[in-house]
């Protein structure tokens, strides 16, 4: 409304890109599977899967499409259906699931208490649905922290939102959370998977 329709978003557009996600990951998956068995998707579900409750910050209510509510609900339903369609091409789907800052139920984030999140709601009807339509197909991993320390293929991996690793002043906040997060599980993280910052960066 604001930018006359430039870099727009809405549902309508999160369900084509969710949709372009799908098929492009299915046929890069029939290509791999030419040469080599691939038969488990681990999906790294890192969050901000939501608008949010519309408080957060002051023109957040003037940007949002619909409620929070709704939003979950939309959420719920398209990712369900895009998981079961994944089922196509693997035998089973493992989805590692973080939730963001924008699923906060409090409007400031100092009154929030981590597991009220509505991603959480979503998730867990995501769960329900997908178990019923292919029971024993998917395994779900829900986080009610804000963070996961998982082996996958041999590798740890650490994957949480990214809400306050401060990659987005330099490479040290996030390359310094990943080394203090070292110390606190006692083990090297061969990977940090984060995302929050909009933007996509590596670091070595």
């Amino acid at each position: 409304r604001v930018t006359g329709g430039i870099g727009g978003y809405d549902m309508l557009t999160a369900r084509e890109r969710l949709r372009r996600w799908r098929d492009g990951l299915l046929r890069f998956t029939q290509m791999m599977q030419l040469a080599v068995d691939v038969p488990v998707l681990n999906v790294l579900a890192l969050g901000d899967d939501i608008e949010g409750n519309g408080h957060m910050f002051g023109s957040q209510a003037l940007q949002m499409e619909t409620s929070a509510y709704f939003q979950c609900i939309g959420f719920a339903d398209d990712v369900s259906a895009v998981l079961v369609d994944l089922l196509s091409r693997f035998e089973r789907v493992r989805v590692y699931k973080v939730f963001g800052n924008h699923g906060r139920i409090a409007a400031r984030y100092k009154d929030n208490y981590d597991p009220d999140n509505l991603e959480l709601l979503a998730w867990q009807i995501i769960k329900e649905r997908c178990e019923a339509a292919a029971p024993g197909r998917f395994i779900f991993e829900i986080s009610t922290s804000f963070f996961m320390a998982v082996d996958i293929l041999g590798f740890s991996f650490l994957i949480r939102h990214g809400d306050g690793t401060r990659i987005n002043s330099t490479y040290t906040g996030l390359l310094d959370t990943k080394l203090a997060t070292n110390s606190i599980i006692g083990k090297v993280i061969n990977y940090m998977v984060v995302a929050h910052h909009h933007t996509a960066s590596e670091a070595e």
